[in-house]
């Protein structure tokens, strides 16, 4: 594929909310920053692409109940 994904869960601290990096390839093997999506505490605990589109998870948003949030991918 062209993109990927990579997260970070939490800041520097566990309160402090997740980040999830985008990178696009430009050619042969080197990928550039495309993007940072933010949302909650925990978010990026799961991440899925299909084409445009990502679904990110978090854990313990909301008193201990997950959560997903969807992205078109920058």
């Amino acid at each position: 594929g062209t993109r990927i994904l990579i997260s970070a869960p939490y800041g520097i601290d566990s309160w402090e909310d997740g980040l999830v990096f985008s990178y696009r390839r430009t050619s042969g093997s080197t990928f550039i920053a495309n993007g940072v999506m933010t949302y909650q505490s925990s978010q990026g605990i799961s991440l899925s692409i299909h084409g445009n589109t990502s679904i990110v998870g978090a854990e313990d948003v909301d008193w201990w109940t997950g959560s997903a949030a969807i992205y078109l991918v920058p």
